[in-house]
């Protein structure tokens, strides 16, 4: 019984590593050239997407730090998720640099949340399982990006970067339910 409870848990968090980085990563293909259509200048657009690099790398220490003092990675997860669909909002109600900005700080905690999925599905498997363990996780995490760009690629020309935004909310919010 406790087998099953704990396999059915790791393919919920796969799931949820699935959305996650979907979420974070299907607005993405678009994100420059949506910006230069509506005349966001060329140095803004660099501040908006180093926004997303310079939160992950202020707080994934501070985030790494608490989710280890008090450890309850799920929580982590948690908040991770929401503050991935989160981001998405700010680019949907305010379509234009600073809202894309905003967003890329939200998306840029998402991330820095992403230790602590690893530390919860790892410890999900026992010792000899690490391995494939890790394996598995960072298969989610590429093919959830890889489906994101596929997405994008597939959609932005039909239903705008709003709705590839309302995609990224709906992904992130929806592994925060789950």
């Amino acid at each position: 019984m406790v087998v099953i409870i704990k396999k059915r848990e790791q393919n919920l968090l796969l799931l949820i590593v699935t959305l996650f980085w979907f979420a974070q990563y299907v607005y993405i293909p678009y994100q420059t050239p949506y910006l230069a259509t509506i005349n966001v200048s060329a140095s803004f657009i660099g501040i908006i997407v180093g926004s997303y690099c310079i939160s992950q790398l202020v707080l994934r220490l501070p985030v790494g730090i608490l989710a280890d003092l008090r450890p309850n990675h799920r929580l982590f997860i948690s908040l991770g998720t929401l503050c991935a669909g989160v981001a998405s909002l700010f680019r949907i109600f305010f379509q234009d640099g600073t809202g894309f900005l905003l967003g890329n700080v939200f998306s840029g905690f998402a991330s820095a949340t992403w230790i602590s999925f690893m530390v919860y599905y790892l410890s999900l498997h026992d010792n000899q399982m690490q391995n494939a363990a890790t394996s598995k996780i960072i298969m989610a995490n590429n093919i959830s990006m890889l489906i994101g760009f596929i997405t994008s690629s597939l959609l932005y020309n039909h239903i705008g970067m709003a709705n590839i935004c309302l995609l990224s909310v709906l992904s992130g919010f929806s592994g925060f339910v789950i």
